[in-house]
């Protein structure tokens, strides 16, 4: 993980660098964001899950492709994961390196605008709390994971924006074939 938050941190060190040597002439700009997760599992078997709170990170660019459209590329990190209370108290905390490339509609000068596209996830670790005490339940889960996003943002200023993002899950995360969950974020 501290290879992860490193390599992230590089990414970001380039990213702004960049970005400050972007002119306003040009049709890409980078960008760094975060803030929080709201996740847990659905499918068979997660009737008692409920919403985790998580973090993420966020490093991406904004390819204009006109006036009103472009294509948002994204590399984040993210916990995710879900709660629960059957047979007693668990937790599953997940990390995943994600890749959202998102379609992004820009309405007009209001400084609204809604994006959604694709979210290829790579699994870096996963742990499962019961009273305190981790274990590391890597194997339960596959590798990989891709949920499809859905948002809304609005642009408060040219540097600073906020939004909201749904991503459901379209893969089965779980290792085994007996049951079928998904990461909803």
């Amino acid at each position: 993980m501290k290879h992860v938050l490193l390599s992230l941190s590089l990414c970001l060190i380039v990213a702004v660098s960049m970005a400050q040597s972007t002119g306003s002439t040009t049709k890409s700009s980078f960008y760094f964001g975060g803030g929080p997760t709201f996740s847990k599992f659905t499918g068979d078997g997660t009737d008692d899950a409920s919403l985790l709170v998580g973090a993420q990170v966020a490093l991406g660019m904004m390819w204009r492709l006109g006036n009103n459209f472009s294509i948002v590329p994204e590399l984040n990190a993210s916990m995710q994961g879900t709660k629960g209370d059957v047979p007693s108290d668990y937790t599953y905390r997940l990390w995943y390196l994600n890749l959202p490339v998102q379609v992004r509609y820009d309405f007009g000068q209001s400084g609204v605008y809604a994006e959604t596209g694709p979210q290829f996830g790579l699994l870096l670790d996963a742990k499962k709390i019961v009273n305190e005490s981790k274990s590391d339940v890597s194997d339960g889960f596959k590798n990989t994971n891709v949920n499809w996003n859905f948002g809304v943002g609005y642009k408060i200023t040219p540097n600073l924006a906020v939004n909201a993002r749904v991503a459901p899950g379209l893969t089965d995360i779980a290792e085994t074939s007996i049951s079928d969950t998904k990461q909803f974020t």
